[in-house]
Protein backbone atom coordinates (compact mmCIF):
# COMPACT_ATOMS: atom_id res chain seq x y z
CA UNK A 1 0.00 0.00 0.00
CA UNK A 2 1.52 3.50 -0.92
CA UNK A 3 1.07 6.70 1.07
CA UNK A 4 2.15 9.98 0.49
CA UNK A 5 4.71 10.76 2.76
CA UNK A 6 4.46 13.26 5.49
CA UNK A 7 7.36 13.40 7.35
CA UNK A 8 5.60 10.58 9.83
CA UNK A 9 7.30 8.40 11.74
CA UNK A 10 5.23 5.45 12.32
CA UNK A 11 6.77 2.05 14.17
CA UNK A 12 5.23 -1.15 13.92
CA UNK A 13 5.65 -4.05 15.44
CA UNK A 14 4.16 -7.60 15.52
CA UNK A 15 1.24 -8.16 17.49
CA UNK A 16 -0.64 -11.57 18.41
CA UNK A 17 -3.86 -10.17 17.86
CA UNK A 18 -5.99 -9.00 15.39
CA UNK A 19 -5.11 -5.54 15.02
CA UNK A 20 -1.97 -3.78 13.99
CA UNK A 21 -0.09 -3.73 17.14
CA UNK A 22 1.53 0.65 17.15
CA UNK A 23 3.41 1.17 19.63
CA UNK A 24 4.30 4.82 18.94
CA UNK A 25 2.04 5.40 15.75
CA UNK A 26 1.80 8.91 16.98
CA UNK A 27 4.91 10.33 18.92
CA UNK A 28 4.10 14.27 18.63
CA UNK A 29 1.86 16.19 20.08
CA UNK A 30 -1.45 17.10 17.87
CA UNK A 31 -3.19 19.24 20.16
CA UNK A 32 -2.83 22.72 19.10
CA UNK A 33 -5.96 23.89 21.17
CA UNK A 34 -4.11 23.19 24.46
CA UNK A 35 -0.94 23.03 24.53
CA UNK A 36 -0.49 22.14 27.56
CA UNK A 37 -2.95 18.94 27.09
CA UNK A 38 -5.25 19.58 29.77
CA UNK A 39 -1.90 19.30 32.28
CA UNK A 40 -1.82 15.66 32.00
CA UNK A 41 1.30 13.64 32.99
CA UNK A 42 2.29 10.21 31.37
CA UNK A 43 3.22 10.15 35.30
CA UNK A 44 -0.63 9.96 36.29
CA UNK A 45 -0.34 6.95 33.86
CA UNK A 46 -1.52 3.59 35.93
CA UNK A 47 -0.23 0.08 35.00
CA UNK A 48 -3.03 -1.93 36.31
CA UNK A 49 -5.61 0.65 35.68
CA UNK A 50 -5.37 2.56 32.40
CA UNK A 51 -8.79 3.64 32.40
CA UNK A 52 -12.31 2.46 34.19
CA UNK A 53 -14.61 0.08 32.81
CA UNK A 54 -17.34 2.47 33.75
CA UNK A 55 -15.76 4.82 31.02
CA UNK A 56 -14.56 2.54 28.56
CA UNK A 57 -17.88 0.75 28.55
CA UNK A 58 -20.00 3.53 28.18
CA UNK A 59 -21.73 3.81 24.72
CA UNK A 60 -23.60 6.55 25.53
CA UNK A 61 -20.64 9.14 26.43
CA UNK A 62 -21.36 11.09 23.24
CA UNK A 63 -24.53 11.24 20.72
CA UNK A 64 -23.79 11.16 16.88
CA UNK A 65 -23.98 14.65 16.70
CA UNK A 66 -21.40 15.50 19.50
CA UNK A 67 -18.78 12.99 18.00
CA UNK A 68 -19.60 15.20 14.75
CA UNK A 69 -19.04 18.70 16.54
CA UNK A 70 -15.98 17.08 17.77
CA UNK A 71 -14.70 16.56 14.65
CA UNK A 72 -15.38 19.87 13.21
CA UNK A 73 -13.45 20.83 16.07
CA UNK A 74 -10.16 18.71 15.77
CA UNK A 75 -10.09 20.07 11.98
CA UNK A 76 -12.00 23.26 11.32
CA UNK A 77 -9.52 23.66 8.15
CA UNK A 78 -10.04 20.90 5.05
CA UNK A 79 -8.04 20.87 2.15
CA UNK A 80 -9.87 19.09 -0.79
CA UNK A 81 -7.23 19.85 -3.16
CA UNK A 82 -4.15 19.86 -0.83
CA UNK A 83 -1.74 21.87 -0.06
CA UNK A 84 1.34 20.20 -2.32
CA UNK A 85 1.07 18.62 -5.42
CA UNK A 86 1.31 14.96 -4.71
CA UNK A 87 2.11 12.28 -7.27
CA UNK A 88 -0.05 9.44 -7.82
CA UNK A 89 -3.31 10.72 -5.50
CA UNK A 90 -6.01 12.28 -7.16
CA UNK A 91 -8.76 15.23 -5.59
CA UNK A 92 -10.58 15.54 -3.61
CA UNK A 93 -8.90 14.97 -0.36
CA UNK A 94 -11.76 14.08 2.09
CA UNK A 95 -11.26 14.82 5.61
CA UNK A 96 -12.37 12.66 8.59
CA UNK A 97 -15.21 15.07 9.78
CA UNK A 98 -16.67 15.34 5.61
CA UNK A 99 -15.75 11.54 5.06
CA UNK A 100 -19.17 10.20 4.15
CA UNK A 101 -19.33 6.05 3.38
CA UNK A 102 -22.31 3.58 1.39
CA UNK A 103 -22.31 1.31 4.33
CA UNK A 104 -23.75 -1.38 1.83
CA UNK A 105 -22.07 -0.83 -1.79
CA UNK A 106 -18.65 0.50 -0.34
CA UNK A 107 -18.88 3.74 -2.10
CA UNK A 108 -17.21 6.77 -0.58
CA UNK A 109 -17.14 10.76 -0.55
CA UNK A 110 -13.95 10.26 -2.55
CA UNK A 111 -16.45 8.87 -5.59
CA UNK A 112 -18.74 11.13 -4.98
CA UNK A 113 -16.99 14.26 -5.13
CA UNK A 114 -16.15 14.86 -1.76
CA UNK A 115 -18.41 15.37 1.32
CA UNK A 116 -21.72 14.45 2.27
CA UNK A 117 -23.88 11.99 -1.09
CA UNK A 118 -27.36 10.25 -1.11
CA UNK A 119 -27.21 6.56 1.01
CA UNK A 120 -23.96 7.90 2.17
CA UNK A 121 -23.22 7.53 6.08
CA UNK A 122 -21.07 10.03 8.07
CA UNK A 123 -17.75 8.66 9.91
CA UNK A 124 -19.22 10.14 12.90
CA UNK A 125 -22.17 8.13 12.71
CA UNK A 126 -20.90 5.17 11.74
CA UNK A 127 -18.19 5.37 14.82
CA UNK A 128 -22.01 6.21 16.67
CA UNK A 129 -23.45 3.17 15.52
CA UNK A 130 -20.50 0.94 16.02
CA UNK A 131 -20.05 1.70 19.83
CA UNK A 132 -24.05 1.29 20.09
CA UNK A 133 -23.98 -2.03 18.70
CA UNK A 134 -21.35 -3.33 20.46
CA UNK A 135 -21.38 -1.10 24.36
CA UNK A 136 -18.14 0.51 23.54
CA UNK A 137 -17.71 4.38 24.53
CA UNK A 138 -17.30 6.24 20.98
CA UNK A 139 -14.39 8.13 22.84
CA UNK A 140 -12.77 5.06 22.83
CA UNK A 141 -12.83 4.64 19.66
CA UNK A 142 -11.65 8.09 18.61
CA UNK A 143 -8.85 7.73 20.48
CA UNK A 144 -7.90 3.78 18.56
CA UNK A 145 -8.88 5.64 15.10
CA UNK A 146 -5.98 8.54 16.38
CA UNK A 147 -3.38 5.88 17.47
CA UNK A 148 -4.00 3.62 14.67
CA UNK A 149 -4.60 5.24 11.63
CA UNK A 150 -2.20 7.20 8.79
CA UNK A 151 -1.54 10.94 9.27
CA UNK A 152 -3.48 10.51 11.84
CA UNK A 153 -7.00 10.96 10.45
CA UNK A 154 -8.33 12.80 13.21
CA UNK A 155 -5.88 15.50 12.29
CA UNK A 156 -4.90 14.99 8.54
CA UNK A 157 -6.47 18.17 6.24
CA UNK A 158 -6.31 15.98 3.42
CA UNK A 159 -6.49 12.65 3.90
CA UNK A 160 -6.27 10.14 0.39
CA UNK A 161 -8.42 7.24 0.19
CA UNK A 162 -6.11 4.77 1.51
CA UNK A 163 -5.79 6.00 4.69
CA UNK A 164 -9.54 4.89 5.55
CA UNK A 165 -9.07 1.08 4.43
CA UNK A 166 -7.23 -0.04 7.39
CA UNK A 167 -8.13 3.25 9.72
CA UNK A 168 -8.05 0.74 12.48
CA UNK A 169 -5.77 -1.34 11.95
CA UNK A 170 -8.17 -4.37 11.89
CA UNK A 171 -6.55 -7.26 10.05
CA UNK A 172 -3.26 -5.96 8.99
CA UNK A 173 -0.48 -7.39 11.00
CA UNK A 174 3.00 -6.44 10.26
CA UNK A 175 4.22 -9.18 8.90
CA UNK A 176 4.47 -8.00 5.16
CA UNK A 177 8.00 -7.91 3.45
CA UNK A 178 10.16 -5.22 4.19
CA UNK A 179 8.30 -4.27 7.42
CA UNK A 180 4.92 -3.25 5.23
CA UNK A 181 1.55 -4.45 6.46
CA UNK A 182 0.28 -7.50 5.09
CA UNK A 183 -3.76 -6.81 5.12
CA UNK A 184 -7.02 -8.69 4.35
CA UNK A 185 -8.40 -6.64 1.56
CA UNK A 186 -11.88 -8.41 2.33
CA UNK A 187 -11.50 -6.56 5.74
CA UNK A 188 -10.67 -2.54 4.39
CA UNK A 189 -13.25 -0.11 4.20
CA UNK A 190 -14.02 3.01 6.93
CA UNK A 191 -17.24 1.11 7.93
CA UNK A 192 -15.43 -2.11 8.55
CA UNK A 193 -12.30 -1.13 10.11
CA UNK A 194 -14.59 0.52 13.13
CA UNK A 195 -17.31 -2.04 13.49
CA UNK A 196 -14.76 -4.47 13.44
CA UNK A 197 -13.11 -2.59 16.29
CA UNK A 198 -15.50 -2.33 18.55
CA UNK A 199 -16.62 -6.01 18.28
CA UNK A 200 -13.39 -6.84 18.94
CA UNK A 201 -13.12 -5.35 21.67
CA UNK A 202 -16.45 -6.71 22.74
CA UNK A 203 -15.03 -9.83 22.10
CA UNK A 204 -11.90 -9.43 24.78
CA UNK A 205 -14.81 -8.24 27.57
CA UNK A 206 -16.74 -11.74 26.57
CA UNK A 207 -13.66 -14.05 26.50
CA UNK A 208 -11.19 -12.33 28.67
CA UNK A 209 -9.19 -16.00 29.85
CA UNK A 210 -8.74 -16.47 25.96
CA UNK A 211 -5.37 -14.67 26.19
CA UNK A 212 -2.15 -14.50 27.08
CA UNK A 213 -2.36 -12.21 29.90
CA UNK A 214 -5.49 -11.99 32.85
CA UNK A 215 -6.93 -10.44 35.35
CA UNK A 216 -4.48 -10.27 38.51
CA UNK A 217 -0.55 -10.38 38.22
CA UNK A 218 1.11 -10.35 34.91
CA UNK A 219 4.74 -10.52 33.73
CA UNK A 220 4.16 -7.51 30.71
CA UNK A 221 6.99 -7.20 28.41
CA UNK A 222 8.66 -3.24 27.63
CA UNK A 223 8.55 -4.09 23.92
CA UNK A 224 8.45 -7.14 21.63
CA UNK A 225 12.58 -7.53 22.44
CA UNK A 226 12.74 -9.92 25.21
CA UNK A 227 16.01 -8.80 26.63
CA UNK A 228 14.55 -5.37 27.23
CA UNK A 229 13.03 -7.07 30.37
CA UNK A 230 9.21 -6.98 32.03
CA UNK A 231 7.31 -5.25 34.78
CA UNK A 232 4.56 -7.02 36.88
CA UNK A 233 1.11 -5.63 36.72
CA UNK A 234 -1.78 -6.22 38.58
CA UNK A 235 -4.74 -5.92 35.93
CA UNK A 236 -7.04 -4.59 37.97
CA UNK A 237 -10.22 -4.37 34.87
CA UNK A 238 -11.34 -5.63 31.84
CA UNK A 239 -11.02 -2.50 30.15
CA UNK A 240 -7.30 -2.34 30.93
CA UNK A 241 -6.81 -6.36 30.23
CA UNK A 242 -8.29 -5.40 27.02
CA UNK A 243 -5.65 -3.02 26.05
CA UNK A 244 -3.49 -5.17 27.04
CA UNK A 245 -4.36 -8.16 24.67
CA UNK A 246 -4.62 -4.95 21.97
CA UNK A 247 -1.30 -3.93 22.79
CA UNK A 248 0.92 -6.46 24.78
CA UNK A 249 3.98 -4.21 26.37
CA UNK A 250 3.79 -1.68 28.96
CA UNK A 251 5.68 1.54 29.03
CA UNK A 252 8.87 1.83 30.91
CA UNK A 253 10.04 4.81 32.87
CA UNK A 254 12.05 6.29 30.38
CA UNK A 255 9.16 6.07 27.37
CA UNK A 256 6.71 7.86 30.91
CA UNK A 257 9.00 10.18 31.10
CA UNK A 258 9.89 11.22 27.70
CA UNK A 259 6.54 11.74 26.50
CA UNK A 260 5.48 12.17 23.45
CA UNK A 261 8.76 10.92 22.52
CA UNK A 262 10.91 7.64 22.10
CA UNK A 263 13.35 5.59 23.86
CA UNK A 264 15.60 2.61 23.78
CA UNK A 265 12.83 -0.50 25.08
CA UNK A 266 10.07 1.51 24.76
CA UNK A 267 6.46 0.70 23.62
CA UNK A 268 4.14 3.55 23.43
CA UNK A 269 0.75 2.36 22.74
CA UNK A 270 -0.95 1.84 25.81
CA UNK A 271 0.86 5.03 27.44
CA UNK A 272 -0.53 7.03 24.15
CA UNK A 273 -3.99 5.51 24.76
CA UNK A 274 -3.99 7.23 28.37
CA UNK A 275 -2.14 10.32 27.03
CA UNK A 276 -4.32 10.95 23.74
CA UNK A 277 -7.76 10.15 26.00
CA UNK A 278 -6.65 12.50 28.52
CA UNK A 279 -5.74 15.12 26.47
CA UNK A 280 -9.37 15.12 24.35
CA UNK A 281 -11.39 14.07 26.95
CA UNK A 282 -10.07 14.56 30.81
CA UNK A 283 -9.74 11.89 33.14
CA UNK A 284 -9.74 8.41 32.37
CA UNK A 285 -11.37 7.46 35.93
CA UNK A 286 -15.06 7.60 35.83
CA UNK A 287 -16.36 9.43 38.80
CA UNK A 288 -15.27 12.62 37.44
CA UNK A 289 -17.61 12.95 34.71
CA UNK A 290 -20.30 13.39 37.84
CA UNK A 291 -20.23 16.72 38.77
CA UNK A 292 -21.79 18.20 42.25
CA UNK A 293 -24.17 21.04 43.05
CA UNK A 294 -22.44 24.30 43.47
CA UNK A 295 -20.51 24.38 47.05
CA UNK A 296 -20.15 28.64 46.78
CA UNK A 297 -23.58 30.70 47.02
CA UNK A 298 -23.54 33.26 44.61
CA UNK A 299 -26.48 35.70 45.16
CA UNK A 300 -28.83 35.91 42.44
CA UNK A 301 -28.32 39.09 40.40
CA UNK A 302 -26.75 40.74 37.79
CA UNK A 303 -22.88 40.53 37.07
CA UNK A 304 -19.97 40.51 35.01
CA UNK A 305 -18.21 37.36 35.18
CA UNK A 306 -14.11 37.53 34.79
CA UNK A 307 -11.00 36.10 34.45
CA UNK A 308 -7.82 37.32 35.46
CA UNK A 309 -6.32 40.56 33.18
CA UNK A 310 -9.91 41.81 32.97
CA UNK A 311 -11.17 38.97 30.52
CA UNK A 312 -14.66 38.56 30.33
CA UNK A 313 -17.40 36.19 29.54
CA UNK A 314 -18.34 38.02 26.32
CA UNK A 315 -21.48 37.24 23.54
CA UNK A 316 -19.47 37.71 20.69
CA UNK A 317 -20.13 40.54 18.05
CA UNK A 318 -23.64 41.52 20.84
CA UNK A 319 -25.56 38.76 18.95
CA UNK A 320 -28.78 37.94 19.94
CA UNK A 321 -28.66 34.75 17.33
CA UNK A 322 -29.10 31.43 18.83
CA UNK A 323 -25.48 29.73 18.06
CA UNK A 324 -23.63 32.50 18.83
CA UNK A 325 -20.03 31.54 21.05
CA UNK A 326 -19.20 33.07 23.65
CA UNK A 327 -15.53 34.83 24.24
CA UNK A 328 -13.64 36.04 26.50
CA UNK A 329 -13.11 40.55 25.53
CA UNK A 330 -11.85 43.04 28.04
CA UNK A 331 -14.58 44.40 30.15
CA UNK A 332 -16.88 47.00 28.75
CA UNK A 333 -20.05 46.86 30.36
CA UNK A 334 -22.03 46.42 27.96
CA UNK A 335 -25.56 44.32 27.93
CA UNK A 336 -23.79 41.34 25.91
CA UNK A 337 -21.47 40.61 28.73
CA UNK A 338 -23.98 41.47 32.10
CA UNK A 339 -25.48 37.22 32.66
CA UNK A 340 -28.28 36.86 35.21
CA UNK A 341 -27.04 34.62 37.41
CA UNK A 342 -30.00 32.48 39.08
CA UNK A 343 -29.42 29.56 41.54
CA UNK A 344 -32.06 26.87 40.50
CA UNK A 345 -33.69 24.38 43.54
CA UNK A 346 -30.99 21.69 42.80
CA UNK A 347 -27.54 23.60 43.22
CA UNK A 348 -26.64 24.33 39.77
CA UNK A 349 -27.08 27.68 38.39
CA UNK A 350 -27.93 29.59 35.04
CA UNK A 351 -26.49 32.23 33.53
CA UNK A 352 -28.69 34.40 31.01
CA UNK A 353 -27.21 37.06 28.28
CA UNK A 354 -29.03 40.26 29.34
CA UNK A 355 -28.45 41.51 26.01
CA UNK A 356 -30.14 38.95 24.00
CA UNK A 357 -32.45 36.99 26.41
CA UNK A 358 -30.57 33.41 25.51
CA UNK A 359 -28.61 31.47 27.93
CA UNK A 360 -25.30 30.25 28.31
CA UNK A 361 -25.59 26.69 26.59
CA UNK A 362 -22.92 23.89 25.94
CA UNK A 363 -23.33 23.30 22.48
CA UNK A 364 -24.92 20.04 21.49
CA UNK A 365 -24.40 18.74 25.03
CA UNK A 366 -20.76 18.12 24.44
CA UNK A 367 -18.48 16.07 27.05
CA UNK A 368 -15.29 16.47 25.41
CA UNK A 369 -12.44 18.83 25.96
CA UNK A 370 -12.95 22.02 23.56
CA UNK A 371 -16.59 22.03 23.34
CA UNK A 372 -18.16 25.47 22.40
CA UNK A 373 -20.04 27.48 24.57
CA UNK A 374 -22.38 29.76 23.39
CA UNK A 375 -26.20 31.05 24.03
CA UNK A 376 -28.98 29.42 23.11
CA UNK A 377 -32.79 29.21 23.88
CA UNK A 378 -33.76 28.52 27.64
CA UNK A 379 -33.93 24.58 27.37
CA UNK A 380 -34.08 23.59 31.23
CA UNK A 381 -31.76 20.91 30.18
CA UNK A 382 -27.79 20.32 31.61
CA UNK A 383 -25.90 21.61 29.25
CA UNK A 384 -27.67 25.09 30.56
CA UNK A 385 -26.81 24.25 34.29
CA UNK A 386 -23.59 25.16 36.02
CA UNK A 387 -22.47 24.34 39.39
CA UNK A 388 -20.15 26.87 41.27
CA UNK A 389 -16.77 26.05 42.81
CA UNK A 390 -13.32 27.79 44.39
CA UNK A 391 -10.86 26.98 41.96
CA UNK A 392 -8.25 24.07 43.17
CA UNK A 393 -5.73 26.78 42.12
CA UNK A 394 -6.96 28.97 45.38
CA UNK A 395 -8.14 31.91 42.56
CA UNK A 396 -11.16 32.67 41.96
CA UNK A 397 -13.98 30.27 41.05
CA UNK A 398 -14.63 27.36 38.66
CA UNK A 399 -18.43 27.24 36.39
CA UNK A 400 -18.60 23.94 36.24
CA UNK A 401 -21.06 22.33 32.95
CA UNK A 402 -23.40 19.91 35.01
CA UNK A 403 -23.92 18.04 31.36
CA UNK A 404 -20.23 16.99 31.74
CA UNK A 405 -18.26 18.01 34.74
CA UNK A 406 -16.05 20.21 32.63
CA UNK A 407 -15.16 23.87 33.47
CA UNK A 408 -15.42 27.13 31.72
CA UNK A 409 -12.40 27.74 30.26
CA UNK A 410 -10.65 30.69 27.86
CA UNK A 411 -8.53 28.12 25.11
CA UNK A 412 -5.46 28.57 25.51
CA UNK A 413 -5.66 30.72 28.47
CA UNK A 414 -4.89 33.46 25.55
CA UNK A 415 -4.51 37.15 26.73
CA UNK A 416 -6.65 37.79 23.05
CA UNK A 417 -10.08 39.71 22.75
CA UNK A 418 -12.19 37.23 20.84
CA UNK A 419 -10.62 34.27 22.58
CA UNK A 420 -12.60 31.13 22.05
CA UNK A 421 -14.29 30.09 25.47
CA UNK A 422 -14.60 26.07 25.82
CA UNK A 423 -15.32 23.48 28.33
CA UNK A 424 -12.33 21.48 29.82
CA UNK A 425 -11.44 19.35 32.61
CA UNK A 426 -11.04 21.22 35.64
CA UNK A 427 -7.61 22.10 37.12
CA UNK A 428 -6.07 24.45 38.84
CA UNK A 429 -4.96 27.07 35.90
CA UNK A 430 -5.75 30.43 35.78
CA UNK A 431 -7.67 30.05 32.24
CA UNK A 432 -10.71 28.80 33.93
CA UNK A 433 -10.60 31.09 37.53
CA UNK A 434 -13.62 33.72 37.00
CA UNK A 435 -14.89 36.13 39.78
CA UNK A 436 -18.05 37.60 40.27
CA UNK A 437 -18.78 41.50 39.55
CA UNK A 438 -21.89 42.82 40.70
CA UNK A 439 -23.53 45.11 37.91
CA UNK A 440 -24.61 48.34 39.60
CA UNK A 441 -27.02 51.14 38.34
CA UNK A 442 -26.17 54.30 39.72
CA UNK A 443 -28.60 57.28 39.54
CA UNK A 444 -26.55 60.05 37.58
CA UNK A 445 -25.29 63.11 39.63
CA UNK A 446 -23.86 65.10 42.58
CA UNK A 447 -23.03 62.94 45.90
CA UNK A 448 -21.08 63.17 48.51
CA UNK A 449 -18.39 60.11 48.93
CA UNK A 450 -18.06 58.77 52.48
CA UNK A 451 -16.78 55.59 54.47
CA UNK A 452 -19.29 54.19 56.41
CA UNK A 453 -17.32 52.83 59.43
CA UNK A 454 -15.52 56.39 60.18
CA UNK A 455 -17.27 59.00 58.22
CA UNK A 456 -14.31 60.35 56.43
CA UNK A 457 -15.58 61.79 53.36
CA UNK A 458 -13.67 61.46 49.84
CA UNK A 459 -11.70 65.00 49.84
CA UNK A 460 -9.69 66.90 47.47
CA UNK A 461 -6.23 67.67 49.41
CA UNK A 462 -6.05 71.59 50.15
CA UNK A 463 -9.23 72.38 48.39
CA UNK A 464 -7.24 72.62 44.91
CA UNK A 465 -10.40 71.78 42.84
CA UNK A 466 -9.24 73.14 39.72
CA UNK A 467 -5.43 71.61 40.13
CA UNK A 468 -4.10 68.76 37.92
CA UNK A 469 -2.14 65.83 40.17
CA UNK A 470 -3.53 67.25 43.89
CA UNK A 471 -4.14 64.05 45.87
CA UNK A 472 -7.31 62.86 47.00
CA UNK A 473 -7.65 61.87 50.70
CA UNK A 474 -10.08 61.13 53.13
CA UNK A 475 -11.21 63.79 55.41
CA UNK A 476 -13.81 65.05 57.94
CA UNK A 477 -16.97 65.66 56.47
CA UNK A 478 -17.50 69.51 56.18
CA UNK A 479 -19.89 69.76 52.49
CA UNK A 480 -17.24 71.46 50.46
CA UNK A 481 -16.99 71.75 46.75
CA UNK A 482 -13.32 69.49 47.64
CA UNK A 483 -16.11 66.63 48.64
CA UNK A 484 -18.55 67.03 45.63
CA UNK A 485 -18.35 64.52 43.25
CA UNK A 486 -20.35 63.88 40.39
CA UNK A 487 -21.02 60.68 39.30
CA UNK A 488 -21.61 60.14 35.47
CA UNK A 489 -22.84 57.13 33.60
CA UNK A 490 -20.59 56.33 30.58
CA UNK A 491 -22.81 54.21 28.80
CA UNK A 492 -20.70 50.97 28.98
CA UNK A 493 -21.26 49.76 32.69
CA UNK A 494 -18.55 52.06 33.73
CA UNK A 495 -18.65 55.50 35.84
CA UNK A 496 -16.26 58.81 35.75
CA UNK A 497 -16.02 60.52 39.33
CA UNK A 498 -15.73 64.22 38.65
CA UNK A 499 -15.50 67.45 41.13
CA UNK A 500 -19.03 68.60 40.77
CA UNK A 501 -17.44 72.22 40.28
CA UNK A 502 -13.99 71.76 38.06
CA UNK A 503 -15.22 68.79 36.05
CA UNK A 504 -11.94 67.63 37.10
CA UNK A 505 -11.36 63.54 37.19
CA UNK A 506 -10.82 61.21 39.93
CA UNK A 507 -7.46 59.32 38.19
CA UNK A 508 -4.83 56.71 38.57
CA UNK A 509 -1.42 58.50 38.89
CA UNK A 510 0.65 57.55 35.97
CA UNK A 511 -1.88 55.29 34.42
CA UNK A 512 -0.43 52.60 36.41
CA UNK A 513 -3.67 50.94 36.71
CA UNK A 514 -2.35 47.19 37.43
CA UNK A 515 0.24 48.23 39.79
CA UNK A 516 -1.08 48.08 43.54
CA UNK A 517 -0.18 51.18 46.08
CA UNK A 518 -1.22 54.17 43.39
CA UNK A 519 -2.01 57.34 44.23
CA UNK A 520 -5.09 58.81 43.09
CA UNK A 521 -5.24 62.39 42.15
CA UNK A 522 -7.45 64.92 40.38
CA UNK A 523 -6.90 65.52 36.65
CA UNK A 524 -8.60 66.83 33.43
CA UNK A 525 -11.33 64.30 32.08
CA UNK A 526 -10.70 61.80 29.75
CA UNK A 527 -12.37 58.94 30.27
CA UNK A 528 -9.88 56.90 29.56
CA UNK A 529 -8.60 53.48 31.74
CA UNK A 530 -6.92 55.73 34.57
CA UNK A 531 -10.34 57.42 35.44
CA UNK A 532 -13.15 55.50 34.23
CA UNK A 533 -14.83 53.01 37.74
CA UNK A 534 -16.82 49.84 37.73
CA UNK A 535 -19.36 49.91 41.00
CA UNK A 536 -19.88 46.78 42.70
CA UNK A 537 -22.06 46.20 46.17
CA UNK A 538 -20.34 45.71 49.39
CA UNK A 539 -21.21 44.47 52.59
CA UNK A 540 -21.14 47.99 53.80
CA UNK A 541 -22.04 50.20 50.64
CA UNK A 542 -20.20 50.22 47.22
CA UNK A 543 -16.75 49.16 45.84
CA UNK A 544 -15.45 51.30 43.25
CA UNK A 545 -13.27 49.05 40.59
CA UNK A 546 -11.29 50.00 37.52
CA UNK A 547 -12.93 47.32 35.37
CA UNK A 548 -8.96 46.93 33.33
CA UNK A 549 -6.93 45.91 36.58
CA UNK A 550 -9.58 45.25 39.15
CA UNK A 551 -7.81 47.49 41.80
CA UNK A 552 -10.03 49.32 43.65
CA UNK A 553 -10.44 52.79 45.83
CA UNK A 554 -9.09 52.10 49.16
CA UNK A 555 -7.75 54.43 52.34
CA UNK A 556 -4.23 53.13 52.08
CA UNK A 557 -3.26 51.19 54.39
CA UNK A 558 -6.64 50.37 55.93
CA UNK A 559 -6.51 53.73 57.38
CA UNK A 560 -10.31 54.69 57.94
CA UNK A 561 -9.92 57.45 60.66
CA UNK A 562 -7.10 59.51 60.04
CA UNK A 563 -7.94 63.41 57.79
CA UNK A 564 -5.06 63.55 55.42
CA UNK A 565 -4.92 59.88 54.86
CA UNK A 566 -4.39 58.79 50.83
CA UNK A 567 -6.49 57.51 48.73
CA UNK A 568 -5.11 54.50 46.50
CA UNK A 569 -5.65 51.76 44.42
CA UNK A 570 -5.42 47.75 45.90
CA UNK A 571 -6.31 44.71 45.10
CA UNK A 572 -9.75 44.02 46.24
CA UNK A 573 -9.65 42.34 49.86
CA UNK A 574 -13.52 43.46 51.32
CA UNK A 575 -12.14 45.35 54.45
CA UNK A 576 -13.86 48.52 55.26
CA UNK A 577 -10.83 50.92 53.91
CA UNK A 578 -12.23 49.52 50.64
CA UNK A 579 -16.54 50.35 51.22
CA UNK A 580 -17.79 53.60 50.50
CA UNK A 581 -21.80 55.04 50.40
CA UNK A 582 -22.98 57.33 48.57
CA UNK A 583 -24.80 60.10 49.68
CA UNK A 584 -27.20 62.49 47.06
CA UNK A 585 -26.69 66.09 47.27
Amino acid sequence: MRYRSKSIKILFFVIPVFFVGVLGLVVYNFFDQKSNANAVSAADFNAGNIIDDSVFYNKNAMTADQIQAFLNNLMPNCYPYGQSAVSGFTPPYVCLKDYHENITTGETSFEKGGGAFSGGTSAAQIIYNAAQEYGINPQVLLVLLKKESLGPLTSDTWPVKSQYKFAMGYACPDSGPDNTANCDSSKSGFYKQIRAAAWQLKYYKDHPNDYRYRIGWNDIQYSPNTACGTKRVNIENIATLSLYIYTPYTPNDAALANYPGTVNCGAYGNRNFFMFFSEWFGSTRGDVFTPKPSSIDIADGVYFVSASNNRTLDVSGASKTNGTKVVSYPLNGNLNQKWEVKRLKNGYYTFKDMNSGRFLDIFNGATYNGADVGIWDESNGENQQFAIHANAGGNGYYIQAKVSGKVIDIANNSLSANTKIQTWAAGTGISHAWNFWPTISIEQGEYTIVNPISNKALDISNGQINTNGTNVQIYSANSSASQSWYLRNNGNGTYSILNSVSRKSLDIKGGNIYTNDQQVQLWNDSANGSQVWNIAAANNGYTFINPYSRKVLESSGGQINLDGNLIKTYSQNGTNAQNWVLIKK
